[in-house]
């Protein structure tokens, strides 16, 4: 069995040597190069069903919340996202989005993509209408307020706005991925956990995500000219599933 990689190897393979003598017996000269073997199958196995990151396999994507579309932008240009349709859409109205917003629109429509204006993440449906996703991505939800709403931030109210109506736009093992400034002050505010928990979905899996790894992409919050990757240095991406 010395020609065998871990490239050759299939489950049956696998499953074969994890009940060979040479496997189970320590003396057995073949033994722990058996078992380096069977253990960096399993490691291989494990990266290529459980990617590191959550920008692959988008299939068919909604984006919320899009502001200038520079995320919708980058990932039709960004190599192995798995995008196979794509629905951008802003909270502004087609007449108040800025010229860059604009110029992105252009380009994402002649690559046969929907652009949407006037698109509010908490009530999906009183414009989208029996459409479903694979992916729906919300970036850095933000309502430009820290006025309390019944007690509580009002980014609180958001997400869990946003995850109760995206939930009906999913397809069956769809899912949603929302990203955020990495803080204790922002995971106080959205409480990701409970919002998840509130809106019917599973306990959600988070990624760091590194706005560096998107080519153009420009985050501007909804109601100014700021940024949260100017005035902060660590984001992560939260993804829900339904329960």
């Amino acid at each position: 069995m010395s020609y065998l990689t871990q490239n050759d190897l299939s489950k049956e393979d696998i499953n074969r040597l994890i009940g060979s003598q040479a496997y189970r017996q320590s003396t057995h000269p073949d033994h722990n190069r058996l078992q380096t073997l069977v253990r960096d199958w399993f490691v291989k196995e494990y990266d290529k069903a459980t990617p590191n990151t959550p920008w692959v396999n988008l299939g068919d994507c909604l984006l919320v919340g899009e502001g200038n579309l520079s995320f919708a932008r980058s990932l039709t240009d960004k190599p192995k996202t798995g995008v196979t349709g794509m629905v951008a859409s802003t909270y502004e109205t087609g007449n108040a989005v800025s010229d860059e917003a604009s110029k992105n629109a252009k380009h994402l429509k002649q690559k046969g993509i929907a652009v949407l204006y006037g698109i509010d993440a908490r009530k999906l449906e009183q414009k989208l209408k029996g459409i479903k996703f694979d992916t729906i991505i919300f970036q850095f939800p933000n309502v430009g307020s820290r006025d309390p709403k019944y007690g509580h931030n009002p980014n609180h109210i958001l997400l869990r706005g946003f995850l109760k109506s995206a939930a009906s736009y999913l397809k069956p093992d769809g899912r949603i991925l929302v990203t955020t400034v990495n803080s204790p002050h922002y995971e106080g505010a959205f409480q990701v956990t409970e919002a998840a928990e509130f809106a019917g979905y599973k306990q959600p899996v988070s990624y760091s995500f590194d706005p560096d790894d998107f080519t153009g992409y420009v985050h501007t919050n909804t109601n100014d000219d700021d940024s949260a990757l100017d005035n902060h240095a660590k984001f992560i991406t939260w993804e829900f599933r339904l329960s």
